[in-house]
């Protein structure tokens, strides 16, 4: 852990990744409360029905690219770090 700590680069991009696989996990955890908004929205005429199941789509599918990304910040940061090791 000592090692890691003497490389601040490796820890700042594996934080990065760190959190966008948060910013995933809250994104798919809201995914109720916004696709229960977009549907209200439909229900209401502020959108058509075509819209609302863009949106539907585009918010399911945005939680695991998010995820993904995530994942692969947190292996490059890994990878870094094993690149440099003697």
């Amino acid at each position: 852990m000592a090692e890691i700590l003497g490389h601040p680069e490796y820890v700042w991009v594996g934080f990065t990744g760190i959190i966008v696989m948060g910013l995933a996990g809250w994104l798919q955890w809201r995914l109720t409360w916004l696709s229960s908004d977009v549907e209200e929205e439909a229900k209401d005429g502020k959108i058509t029905a075509e819209q609302a199941e863009y949106r539907l789509r585009m918010l399911r599918r945005t939680g695991p690219l998010l995820m993904g990304l995530g994942v692969v910040i947190v292996l490059l940061a890994v990878a870094l770090y094993m690149v440099e090791l003697p």
